[in-house]
């Protein structure tokens, strides 16, 4: 239980047609029980009324007793019971209120100054501690809430991936956590009066940033043939993505930190905002070195506001290396036949390379005097 309000909920004692102890006077507060089994209730950043004591639950440094200022919060409505078919049991006995209140339908709500169970965050140049149990391992997400007037603060980058490992052995080679966001640049000029109703981002990133940048060595993700990659994806913006891979196939494992219990194979499945999803890759073993796999949104918006050339949410499963072997190779002894050519009749090139292999009876026909090439573009 996290983040709750227990406070002035309120146990009495039924009579024949009477309840006591549960109204103003002689209040019987009891906001957290168990009846009937053995339980442990355990808030934690929660507003907590009742005496740990007197009603016993775990308590919590995290929990305060202060009172949550609610408006209205002093509908106090006598109680009757009448008996259904004079069942002294009170088997389905119904309760009556009398002396209703006229605002019984009111504005009942948390006062927004002053009430401790509204969370004004840390003040500006200040700092605020949040705590809590992590108990159960998975990828989630971490973000700013909404406070009055700051509710570009998501959109403006205040989120982080929270990673809660497993207290046990994992079946996976390589790790790697991909936050995903927008950037809007008008939001970004005037954050305070920016509507966010017209949110339209231009740039969309990974880890907080855009292709190429993400192609970058330092940038791209490292695996190995034959490796087992656990991709954990953090949608910390305020727009759906749906990252696919080219060359390899994903399985889902998890969403919102929760495992599934039937893992399926997936081409592009849609992340919502604030949400998570844990991936599995499997890198062929047949996978040379220099070889690239592309990881993408599929939505294909994959460009930098108006820049020409691709941009986005791309980046690549790389395996290091250069195709080839290191420095290649050297080739000697480069022969035409005949030379020159005509044009019209095939020609043989022949070359020795470094390791003695012979290649030959290559047919081929000088590009200046090829046919024209035809162009297929692909819609």
């Amino acid at each position: 239980m996290f983040n709750n309000i227990f406070w002035d909920n309120r146990a009495g004692t039924r009579g024949l047609n009477t309840v006591t102890g549960i109204g103003s006077v002689g209040a019987n507060d009891w906001d957290m029980g168990v009846f009937g089994l053995a339980a442990s209730l355990a808030p934690t950043n929660s507003i907590v009324q009742q005496n740990a004591g007197t009603y016993p639950y775990t308590t919590s440094l995290t929990n305060s007793a202060a009172n949550p200022s609610v408006i209205d919060a002093t509908l106090e409505i006598p109680l009757t019971f009448t008996s259904w078919r004079t069942n002294v049991n009170f088997t389905g006995a119904i309760m009556v209120t009398a002396g209703m209140p006229p605002t019984l339908m009111g504005n009942y709500h948390l006062s927004l100054v002053g009430s401790p169970a509204f969370n004004l965050g840390a003040a500006p140049g200040s700092t605020k501690s949040y705590t809590f149990t992590a108990n159960n391992p998975g990828t989630f997400v971490y973000e700013a809430g909404l406070v009055p007037g700051m509710q570009h603060q998501v959109a403006m980058g205040l989120y982080g991936a929270l990673i809660v490992k497993p207290t046990v052995s994992t079946a996976f080679d390589v790790e790697k956590t991909l936050v995903l966001s927008e950037f809007d640049a008008t939001l970004a000029a005037n954050p305070i009066g920016y509507d966010m109703r017209k949110y339209a981002p231009k740039y969309f990133l990974v880890n907080g940033l855009a292709y190429p940048n993400t192609d970058l060595p330092a940038n791209q993700i490292a695996v190995a043939a034959g490796n087992t990659v656990l991709l954990r994806y953090v949608n910390a913006g305020l727009q759906a993505h749906a990252m696919s891979t080219l060359g390899v196939a994903q399985k889902a494992i998890a969403v919102d930190g929760r495992s599934l219990t039937h893992p399926h194979s997936m081409v592009a499945e849609t992340i919502a905002p604030g949400q998570t999803l844990d991936t599995i890759v499997t890198i062929p073993a047949s996978a040379a070195p220099g070889t690239k796999y592309a990881l993408y949104d599929a939505n294909l918006m994959l460009r930098n506001s108006n820049a020409a050339g691709l941009g986005g949410m791309l980046t690549f499963l790389t395996v290091p290396g250069t195709s080839g072997g290191t420095g290649g190779s050297t080739t000697t002894n480069v022969a035409l036949s005949p030379n020159p050519s005509n044009g019209l009749s095939p020609v043989t090139l022949s070359a020795t390379i470094t390791s003695g292999v012979t290649a030959s009876s290559t047919s081929w026909i000088p590009l200046e005097q090829a046919e024209p090439a035809v162009l297929l573009r692909v819609r």
